[in-house]
């Protein structure tokens, strides 16, 4: 009823503000959770008729099918938009997707050359940026990865995912109290950001400080209840403590995990 009631107020919205693309992804968003990619897909093409010059409705329809991995179709929306706002911001973003999309598809070589393409012609593009930063992690280059994500965040210092994957590019480097200050910054930018949480818990745990990285992994735990990793390494750390009881109860929890 409560979710009846919800499509209702965001359609109403659209009768009001038929124009307002942030409305019409809000309801695609909610249709795809509660009924699935198709009522999803109906909307993005009626936002699409709507609004045929927003790049953002374009850029979800693409989203929404990455999300349900029909990737060819996504590739095809990114190409279209790549083609019509052909070297405009918007047309380079779409460029960075294909070569995501590419790169994880195996096509490494196809990815690097349309990357560096779109990094000539903008070298400050933070979403070209974030992908060869995390291509260059993929392939051990740390130092690259470095003065990839420094860039970045030297533009947009609050992004904490960037923050969070150049702490990644410290630690292959060597740099662990760099490692530890990105990490920091990153919890302090975003403090549900499990994966930030997790990396400081494992740093903790590998450098004498035993009690904050159980401390820490309860509270991811809390959070993420389900969150395997945090599961493991707190349960070598109270193995390690002696503390029996509470490892036997990670241990029932990681068995129910694995059904």
């Amino acid at each position: 009823h409560a979710h009846d009631q919800a499509e209702t107020v965001l359609r109403e919205a659209l009768k009001v503000f038929p124009e307002n693309d942030q409305a019409w992804l809000a309801l695609a968003d909610f249709l795809n959770m509660r009924r699935g990619k198709e009522a999803a897909l109906v909307a993005l093409r009626q936002a699409a008729e709507q609004l045929p010059y927003s790049t953002q409705i374009p850029f979800a329809l693409a989203a929404l099918y990455e999300s349900h991995k029909d990737l060819a179709e996504a590739k095809r929306v990114y190409e279209t938009l790549a083609k019509d706002y052909a070297r405009k911001p918007a047309g380079l973003d779409a460029e960075v997707k294909i070569a995501q999309l590419d790169f994880h598809a195996g096509r490494q070589a196809e990815a690097e050359q349309r990357l560096s393409e779109v990094l000539r012609q903008n070298p400050r593009s933070a979403q070209g940026l974030i992908l060869q930063g995390k291509m260059a992690l993929i392939g051990r280059n740390g130092k690259d990865a470095v003065q990839a994500f420094r860039t970045v965040l030297r533009d947009q210092p609050e992004l904490a995912h960037v923050q969070y994957l150049l702490g990644q590019a410290y630690l292959m480097t060597g740099d662990s109290s760099l490692a530890r200050e990105s990490f920091e910054r990153s919890v302090a930018l975003q403090p549900s950001l499990v994966e930030a949480r997790f990396a400081l818990a494992m740093m903790e745990s590998r450098s004498g400080q035993p009690q904050s990285a159980r401390a820490r992994l309860k509270a991811i735990l809390t959070s993420h209840p389900d969150h395997r990793e945090a599961m493991e390494l707190l349960f070598g750390l109270d193995l390690a403590a002696g503390d029996w009881n509470h490892a036997a109860s990670i241990l029932r929890r990681l068995r129910q995990l694995q059904g």
